[in-house]
């Protein structure tokens, strides 16, 4: 039986159960529990499958480590499918459902996360708030950029959740393709530049165009002040800086398993970049990273510092052979290498059992941690662990969300 999890729209938008909830995220339910009162917290924003809906759970830990492993029963929870996009640092979090388009800010009290204040964006035609991404820029400021479609960017005040303004991003339109972005392929410049990268897709994200585009905005005057584009790859999924402000750009690697069924996909998987200070791609720049696993189908490009990397390979000898693109893509047959930019291979870090492929990251403490699936029945259930790859080889595991994915993680404090 495919899983829910194995929608097609899950390879547009990286929220795989677009489709399910039914309430919005406003309708929380709160079980008996408490703030931690000192230290630090972090919360884990998950979806849990079941029978015939999802549960979002939203579970307040205080740390990330494998020794951790998130209270569902006590934590707060949705019907449906919601995400916690964002957070102010000073006890917000920005949330929205599936089927809700609107934002509510939860407030961080003593007994936990208690849903407040809403905006609405059904004014501009966005009935799944879930389906962007949230930036927040100051104490007054923040952006909402649509993931599918994405063409303008929604202004906003956090704090008094009103809409303060909007403008287009003037990317150029392809008949028959949407205009999608991801929630990893946003970079804030220290400098208050906004990079966006954008690809383009159809047929239920299975086809993708024939170019991927940057673009670059001043946040302080809300302006599009750069635009360029690349045809040598059809889709990014993950944008990383480096600390000399160099961009990665790279894709997702099903979409490279997608072309062993399908050459319609039409998306090469590889790796571009864009210097300091401009935002134009560096033409004489370009990575096939399958060129350093052996030709295994190869992606999710992450960066660990200035000259080393983690790439994502799929192992077909660990998988089971399938004529349904989704069953054989999305199963437990993906490891990661560890890339010297010098060297001309890869080398492989995750020796013990193969993951599935999640394709989201988060950058807390300083640490990027990156999501593997654990398919754990055939109904398509699963785990979800964090997982980190350090400079000289060290692939380790911190916490599991038990029974679903982990859809975002945040900081409190």
């Amino acid at each position: 039986m495919r899983s829910r999890w194995m929608d097609p729209l899950r390879l547009l938008w990286a929220s795989a159960a677009l489709l399910l909830g039914t309430s919005c995220a406003g309708d929380a339910e709160f079980p008996p529990h408490q703030t931690p009162d000192d230290g630090p917290l972090y919360l884990v924003s998950g979806a849990v499958p079941t029978v015939d809906s999802t549960i979002s759970v939203f579970a307040l830990v205080p740390s990330l480590d494998a020794s951790v492993t998130p209270d569902l029963e006590t934590s707060a929870s949705v019907d449906g499918f919601a995400v916690a996009l964002a957070t102010d640092g000073a006890g917000s979090i920005f949330v929205a459902a599936a089927e809700s388009g609107e934002i509510v800010k939860w407030t961080l009290g003593d007994d936990g996360l208690f849903p407040g204040s809403r905006l609405s964006l059904q004014g501009f035609g966005i009935t799944s708030a879930v389906a962007g991404k949230v930036v927040i820029l100051s104490p007054t400021k923040a952006y909402y950029i649509p993931i599918q479609q994405a063409r303008e960017i929604i202004v906003f005040d956090p704090q008094t959740m009103t809409i303060t303004g909007q403008f287009e991003l003037g990317l150029p339109a392809i008949e028959g393709f949407a205009t999608v972005t991801v929630p990893d392929t946003f970079v804030l410049r220290d400098d208050g530049t906004l990079v966006i990268s954008t690809f383009y897709s159809s047929d239920y994200g299975l086809v993708f165009g024939d170019r991927v585009v940057v673009t670059a905005i001043d946040t302080a005057s809300d302006e599009v002040t750069a635009s360029d584009e690349d045809d040598r790859c059809g889709a990014s999924w993950f944008m990383q800086e480096a600390t000399d402000g160099t961009l990665y750009i790279s894709g997702h690697v099903p979409h490279e398993v997608y072309r062993t069924f399908d050459s319609r996909a039409g998306a090469e998987v590889c790796q571009l970049r864009v210097l300091p200070p401009g935002s134009e791609f560096d033409d004489g720049y370009f990575v096939d990273l399958s060129t350093l696993t052996g030709g295994r189908p190869t992606g999710d490009f992450l960066l660990i510092d200035d000259d080393t990397a983690g790439i994502l390979a799929f192992h077909e000898e660990d998988a089971t052979p399938s004529d349904d693109i989704f069953e054989y893509t999305f199963q437990n047959a993906y490891r990661w290498y560890l890339w010297d930019f010098d060297d001309a291979e890869a080398t492989l870090v995750q020796t013990g059992n193969p993951g599935s492929v999640a394709g989201r990251r988060f950058f807390i403490d300083d640490v990027w941690y990156f999501q593997e699936e654990n398919l754990v029945d055939l109904e398509g259930r699963n785990d979800s662990t964090l997982l980190t790859l350090a400079a000289d080889g060290d692939f380790s595991r911190g916490l599991t969300f038990p029974g679903g994915q982990i859809r975002n993680v945040l900081r409190l404090r």
